[in-house]
């Protein structure tokens, strides 16, 4: 039953990956234009410069080296999304696990809930940075869980601080309209 659930989810996941609009999704033309201008001048531009512009530049400038490499990058950039989801994924499963190997379905009920989480299924198809923030901030939790079980306290801050910096947007996100 598990492994049918799983196969749903990952057909579900590429099958929105494949065909959801590129266009559709949370501020996904403003990301498009975001992607092309990168992908052409390779300068970031000014944070007032348009909506999108004001996130943190990781997800733009990895989906730009797509667009650049690739003619198809109105697929690849929402397959980058959906492994991200599925990275996410396979981080709750794992660290729960660890936590209670003793309960093995605890680790399938953490896979299946978010394998078909509503919001998780339809960010993972979009064209935003949300999925890549999703996943630092996932990657932190699971070092911190992971380093607490182990009383490593100074390493798990360290995890937290690199993985807090390297393109998690939500404490940017009251910086994103321009100062009046």
């Amino acid at each position: 039953m598990a492994a049918t659930a799983t196969a749903v989810a990952l057909a579900m996941r590429l099958c929105n990956a494949l065909r959801y609009p590129p266009d559709w999704g949370y501020d996904a033309s403003f990301n498009w234009r975001y992607i092309y201008r990168m992908s052409r001048d390779w300068a970031l531009p000014h944070p007032s410069a348009g909506w999108s512009t004001a996130d943190p530049p990781l997800f733009f400038t990895v989906s730009a080296l797509l667009m650049a490499a690739s003619d198809f990058s109105l697929v690849l950039v929402p397959l980058l999304n959906t492994l991200a989801g599925l990275v996410i994924v396979a981080l709750a499963v794992t660290l729960v696990r660890c936590e209670s190997p003793e309960h093995p379905e605890r680790a399938l009920l953490a896979g299946g809930l978010l394998l078909f989480l509503p919001a998780h299924v339809y960010m993972s198809a979009m064209v935003s940075e949300e999925m890549l923030a999703a996943l630092f901030t996932s990657i932190v939790a699971f070092v911190l869980a992971r380093r607490r079980r182990a009383r490593d306290d100074g390493a798990a801050l360290r995890a937290a601080g690199c993985a807090g910096q390297s393109g998690t947007e939500q404490p940017l996100r009251p910086m994103q309209r321009p100062l009046q």
